[in-house]
């Protein structure tokens, strides 16, 4: 009997030049925190984790549209809009991470609207102005003239008075105002004080009410002689990407100065809520100098 011999096939060398053998950077970071929200959609996991999961996705978002997200929009601007070995170029990719974030922050709308019954059911209660009691809304309303008024700074937008800067981060309620007189209408922009006061305000017994929508209930003793005719919640995340020389003479001054521009850098993103009007919408989006893919709806009542 002859001894049986192999056939060996040679296979074909791959192509290296084929897209499909490569991820895209910046979409493989967003399969990474996908992971981490999928911690706060998973029952087996104890509650309070989920909830700082939650937390933990925000910001690792924030962080990579503020480095990795604005990188890609100098790119644009300086007109360098070459494919990578993906196939995609950076204006591309930016359109991806819209359609991903987009997707991504629906399903962590999902996960807190399931989460927040669970606290509740542990004693937990984060309720709306909607969902107080006539006791409730009474601690809410003396919260708000003696903690949370005195350190409000409303802005209107007019003839002498610019559309104001919006800090890197920050929770902000947009304002449509009417003079009842003439029948002017105003932008007014209203910062929610988070970095002086609790962002979940505690009105006892365990029951917590976000910060803005405490002043978002005031908001005609802000406009005493105003009407106010429609609001909404926005924030905006900032380019806070930086390079610091190993060659500068002063590093440490180096570093200050570009810890400083951080805080000016362009917007990359901007979030409002679902609900909010289109024209109070619209009207954020050309006064911040942004494209419309750069906004991004988001569920619940406030960002």
């Amino acid at each position: 009997m002859e001894p049986a011999t192999e056939t060996l096939v040679e296979s074909e060398a791959p192509d290296l030049d084929s897209r499909d053998l490569y991820a895209n950077r910046e979409l493989s970071w967003l399969d990474f925190n996908e992971r981490v929200l999928e911690l706060t959609e998973d029952d087996r996991m104890p509650l309070m984790e989920r909830v700082k999961f939650l937390a933990i996705y925000t910001t690792n978002l924030d962080e990579f549209m503020m480095v990795r997200v604005a990188g890609l929009h100098d790119q644009v601007d300086a007109g360098i809009d070459a494919r990578k070995a993906d196939g995609l170029s950076p204006s591309q990719t930016i359109d991806r991470i819209a359609e991903r974030t987009n997707e991504l922050g629906r399903r962590q709308s999902r996960a807190w609207s399931a989460v927040r019954p669970q606290l509740a059911d542990h004693g937990i209660r984060i309720i709306d102005c909607d969902s107080c009691s006539e006791r409730e809304l009474a601690a809410v309303d003396t919260l708000f003239h003696e903690q949370i008024f005195p350190v409000l700074t409303p802005l209107a937008v007019g003839p002498g008075r610019p559309f104001p800067y919006i800090s890197n981060l920050s929770l902000s309620i947009a304002v449509w105002l009417r003079d009842p007189v003439t029948g002017a209408e105003l932008f007014a922009r209203v910062k929610v004080p988070k970095e002086v006061l609790p962002r979940l305000l505690d009105l006892g017994e365990d029951t917590f009410i976000p910060l803005e929508a405490v002043m978002a209930r005031n908001l005609d003793a802000l406009f005493p002689g105003m009407e106010v005719q429609r609001h909404g919640f926005f924030r905006v995340a900032r380019d806070a990407d930086f390079e610091v020389s190993d060659e500068a003479d002063d590093l440490l001054r180096a570093v200050e100065k570009e810890l400083r521009r951080r805080r000016f850098g362009e917007v990359v993103r901007l979030e409002v809520s679902a609900d909010m009007n289109a024209e109070l919408r619209a009207f954020l989006v050309e006064q911040l100098g942004i494209e419309e893919k750069q906004a991004e709806d988001v569920e619940g009542c406030s960002t």
